[in-house]
């Protein structure tokens, strides 16, 4: 394989030197208009999710910008100074600058990226990136025999280590689908209060539209993107921690949420939070469909709270002493994963047969 060591490297200012320019695209300035059934990507001041601080609807086409270019991150919590190549159209949000050059690639891209992101720390959130700093940002590229970047070579490495990452995943699926759990309709079922399972609580009082822009998940009454309507910045407070289940009282929609997070609360369409120490993000994604099922019931003008969830019933597969099978609940979705995984595999043309 290609290895770094094995091409001259030498230092280019980001902007100019046949290297890029700056787009001067029309950017999105706020993200509290960011709704959880939106189809546009907005890319704003997080390089978590490739930039993504979530979607914005159809009426804000007028702000879409082509992809294959990279994002520099302005400001923002944690990562100011970073940088995400975007292949695909999106729209920017006032907290990126969007740079191009001719000879950009997804791959050469995703290489400079990470040369790029090596240096953030030059940043911080009371030193922020302008179009001024960035025009006099450098950085160390592997070069070619003219002395210029040498594109192929990060191209090339790039693919290399893609194509290792991919194989690795291929007899990864190939293992996992060998042992495929018992089918639904063969396992014994068995119904238990929700309250018995989980401890149920709310989140404190808050709402999305007193935070900043940042890297953290608020999550609040909705059917759609795991109930995210858009990404915060933290203020003085804890996260709500992740490894539960959100539903929310308006409409029963219910999701795992995997990392912490900041949820709704307070008077009104308050998410409930439910924790059991016995789930993981496979069996709570399989429970969190069942009660979704169960939920769906509810409505503005029957809204659910922490008592009428508590009494809610579900059946769920049960082991041979009557206990919830958190096993195999887990077997079960990664096998319904590992069924997609494969479709995707087969469609980007690994054989697995």
């Amino acid at each position: 394989m290609l290895n770094l060591n094995d091409r001259e490297w030498k230092t280019f200012n980001l902007i100019g030197d046949n290297m890029f320019y700056i787009d001067d695209v029309k950017t999105f300035k706020s993200t509290a208009l960011v709704e959880s059934d939106g189809v546009f990507d907005i890319v704003g001041a997080t390089s978590k999710n490739n930039g993504n601080v979530g979607f914005l609807p159809k009426q804000y086409s007028d702000y879409l910008t082509n992809g294959n270019c990279i994002c520099l991150i302005k400001t923002g919590q944690g990562s100011v100074g970073d940088a995400v190549y975007k292949q695909g159209a999106f729209i920017p949000s006032n907290n990126v600058c969007v740079i191009r050059s001719s000879w950009l690639n997804r791959y050469n891209g995703m290489f400079i990226v990470a040369e790029i992101n090596k240096q953030a720390d030059r940043y911080s959130y009371g030193y922020i990136r302008n179009n001024s700093r960035i025009r006099k940002e450098q950085l160390m590229l592997p070069t070619a025999d003219d002395g210029q970047p040498d594109y192929i070579f990060m191209e090339q490495y790039i693919r290399e280590r893609e194509d290792k990452l991919k194989q690795k995943y291929i007899d990864f699926v190939k293992a996992e689908l060998e042992t495929p759990p018992t089918p639904l309709e063969e396992k014994k079922w068995g119904e238990f209060f929700i309250g018995a399972l989980f401890k149920v609580k709310r989140p404190k009082a808050r709402s999305e539209k007193d935070y900043k822009e940042g890297s953290y998940p608020f999550v609040a009454s909705g059917n759609f993107n795991n109930g995210v309507i858009r990404y915060c910045e933290l203020r003085n407070e804890s996260p709500d921690k992740g490894n539960c289940i959100t539903v929310s009282p308006v409409d029963g929609s219910a999701f795992y949420q995997k990392g912490d997070f900041l949820g709704r609360g307070g008077a009104g369409s308050s998410i409930l939070l439910l924790y059991c120490a016995n789930i993981n993000e496979y069996s709570g994604m399989f429970i969190a469909r069942l009660i979704r099922q169960t939920c769906s019931k509810y409505n503005y003008g029957k809204m659910g709270n922490q008592d009428s969830i508590k009494r809610e019933r579900i059946l769920l597969p049960i082991t041979d002493d009557g206990n919830p099978d958190y096993e195999y609940m887990e077997q079960y979705i990664k096998a319904l994963m590992f069924g997609k995984y494969k479709k995707y595999l087969e469609y980007q043309n690994c054989l697995i047969p």
